[in-house]
């Protein structure tokens, strides 16, 4: 049975999993930046890790989207909270360097 089958239509990239896995990261790299002992962080980070591909494997397997478009919405998510990430920590930097 394909999606298409099913009646559903699936949108490239997921926007269910770039939502829950921008969120995600942004608590993974916060958890990765606190001062946490370096297990604890490791252990949160895979936790947060395994929710995201839950989500993703909830998704296919519901018929909501293709893994391709959960693929696809990790390879965007990843990208554009890392590089927005960046840009806060230069205009920060930038800042503090004035002041």
């Amino acid at each position: 049975m394909t999606m298409s089958m099913l009646g559903v239509s699936s949108l490239f990239p997921s926007g269910h999993e770039t939502s829950i896995g921008s969120l995600v990261v942004v608590v993974g790299l916060l958890v990765l930046t606190s001062r946490w002992t370096t297990a604890r962080r490791v252990s949160v980070v895979a936790v947060l890790f395994l929710v995201d591909a839950i989500a993703a494997i909830g998704l296919v397997g519901r018929y909501y989207h293709y893994m391709t478009d959960t693929i696809g919405a990790f390879l965007l998510y990843v990208a554009v909270t890392v590089l927005v990430a960046l840009l806060i920590d230069a205009a920060t930097a930038r800042l503090r360097s004035r002041s």
